[in-house]
């Protein structure tokens, strides 16, 4: 995700909260000292600031390669309790004498998450920091390997937690967390928060009807700028996201303080207040006012069985400008779950058994019409393993060709996505087909396709085949056979497609992209062709026809004789020939 830094006048910068927030007085480093009694500013309820009390132990040597020092400290009282020091906590103020020292940014695994580290806030702000004399202290042995900067976990709203689940299975092995919060009271629910000191903040993904970004604590604002975190939110640099407010539900309290199982808040990004426009070593950076550039994602969900649709309007902050700077864009994890939620809110669950039909839109600023695909989904779309699993890849697989074309950067201004959705399995399956013993080249055949829909009655299709002019005399079987199940192992014996996993190479031009994500439309018809008698190879498969109602599965074939054409002096010679 990211963005070009935002150069934008004061005058640019006026909000619904009034006015810049005037820069606090900072105390250096050097004056920081063992002993010194200070408070801490977060939120732990809502949008209050509350306060906690803390006592600095040492100032320490931080980075062994940078000689960047932190601050030792205890926290105890008031918002410290009793669930000490918790993920979000990130970026609270330590304000001594009136004056802010730094940023609440690590914790060290301590039962009762009460010992923690903050960075100086010269560190956060920019200003090179010697290593004072008061730095000389190694870190206490038993803390040693302990240390890891808050969790700050994405949390998103709008999104039931069965959904996200699967999504969060596959972030946590990039060691990302996402977490499933409530909905309300967010958005209209509660007013404008000015972004001060030991507010809540948010580093935003997207916003709108389904909402993702990382919650911390503002450190310091000069103006327009906001510092936040303490620490890095992926320390990539530029960014381009949303820098937004946040309502604060509660503190989850687990004492253990061990990686995984830590003082947690439960809390939900807000209103989108401006930019976050870097993400450096020692915490994050912001400018209130414009937003960044976004990308409109809609989705409407119907349920073919009745019931209203459901509509959902995301934005989405787009980083094309920055460079991706951490590898993907916030579009590759947001729309693909704006889609599963709509199908499950849709079902209003998510049973195993499902069929569905997607069609997607994308427009890009570089091409002067919509690209995109639809495809049918019949299997198991369901279930905790992946609400909405198939078409939720489909659509991810073509952002991420999106986010891989090398040739210049695309700009997506929207994706609409349409998406019908139904309980059980809109499927036939092949028990037999029928037709002529004895078949031409160039000739056509009518075959009659015997078919068992699910659990349901049986019924036929009469279909017609052209046998190719190649085809030479000589015995055959002729075989039909139709799609899978998405997600479904076949046996062995059905007649398949198989699909090329080859990777491909970026497409050098707009259009070679757009014709790489109408690729992702599948046909999920029945395929037949001829092989030779008794063998056990494979049909090789050519489109037969495609039903509009129900996706078709299976195989069957029959033995039949190729004779050569009848017609013109070469035709008599080979039926003369065959006959002898």
């Amino acid at each position: 995700m990211l963005l070009r830094l935002l150069a934008i006048t004061a005058a640019a910068f006026a909000v619904a909260t009034g006015t810049a927030v005037a820069a606090d007085p900072i105390m250096p480093l050097g004056e920081v000292h063992g002993g010194l009694r200070c408070t801490g500013l977060t939120v732990v309820r809502g949008v209050d600031i509350a306060s906690f009390d803390v006592e600095v132990i040492d100032v320490v040597a931080g980075d062994a390669v940078a000689g960047d020092p932190l601050i030792l400290v205890r926290a105890s009282g008031g918002a410290a309790e009793p669930a000490g020091i918790a993920s979000g906590f990130s970026g609270a103020p330590v304000i001594c004498g009136g004056r802010i020292a730094g940023a609440i940014a690590f914790g060290t695994g301590d039962y009762g998450n009460k010992v923690a580290l903050a960075t100086p806030i010269e560190s956060l702000l920019g200003t090179p920091v010697p290593d004072p004399p008061a730095a000389r202290h190694a870190l206490p042995r038993a803390l040693r390997g302990t240390v890891r900067p808050l969790a700050t976990p994405i949390a998103v709203r709008g999104v039931d937690a069965a959904v996200l689940a699967p999504f969060a299975r596959r972030a946590a092995k990039a060691g990302l967390v996402l977490q499933a919060v409530p909905t309300g009271p967010v958005g209209s629910d509660f007013p404008v928060q000015p972004l001060v000191p030991g507010a809540s903040m948010a580093v935003g993904l997207a916003s709108g009807d389904l909402a993702a970004g990382a919650v911390g604590t503002v450190t310091y604002v000069d103006g327009p700028r906001v510092w936040a975190l303490g620490h890095p939110f992926d320390a990539t640099g530029r960014r381009s996201l949303l820098l937004q407010d946040a309502w604060v539900y509660t503190v989850i309290d687990n004492p253990i303080g061990i990686e995984g199982a830590t003082s947690t808040k439960l809390a939900a990004p807000g209103h989108d207040l401006g930019s976050i426009t870097f993400d450096g070593r020692f915490g994050v950076t912001g400018l209130i006012g414009a937003p960044p550039p976004q990308t409109a994602v809609h989705v409407l969900a119907r349920n073919e069985a009745g019931g209203a649709a459901r509509e959902s309007n995301v934005q989405v902050a787009d980083e094309t400008e920055v460079g991706l700077p951490s590898g993907a864009s916030p579009l590759a994890l947001v729309a693909p779950l704006a889609v599963a939620q709509a199908g499950f809110a849709a079902l209003d669950g998510s049973p195993v058994r499902q069929s569905a039909e997607m069609c997607v839109r994308f427009r890009l600023r570089e091409l002067s019409q919509p690209t995109g695909f639809c495809n049918r989904y019949v299997g198991d779309l369901g279930g905790g393993a992946s609400p909405g699993g198939p078409y939720a890849i489909d659509l991810a697989d073509a952002i991420a060709a999106i986010d891989a074309f090398t040739a210049q950067a695309p700009h997506v201004v929207s994706v609409d996505a349409d998406l019908k959705v139904a309980a059980g399995l809109e499927q036939a399956f092949i028990v037999g087909v029928r037709g002529p013993r004895v078949v031409r080249p160039g000739r056509s055949a009518r075959l009659t396709l015997q078919l068992q829909r699910y659990r349901g009655a049986r019924f036929e299709r009469q279909v017609t085949l052209r046998v190719p002019r190649s085809t030479e005399r000589g015995r055959y079987d002729l075989g039909v056979s139709g799609t899978p199940a998405d997600g479904a192992i076949e046996d062995a014996a059905v007649l398949t497609v198989a699909a090329d996993d080859t990777p491909r190479p970026s497409p050098a031009t707009f259009a070679g992209l757009a014709r790489q994500i109408s690729r992702i439309g599948r046909w999920d018809g029945v395929y037949s062709g001829l092989r030779p008698a008794g063998s056990e190879q494979p049909v090789p498969g050519r489109r037969l026809f495609r039903d509009a109602d129900v996706r078709i599965s299976g195989s069957a074939s029959y033995p039949v004789r190729v004779r050569a054409a009848a017609g013109g002096k070469g035709g008599a010679r080979r039926a003369l020939a065959s006959r002898r």
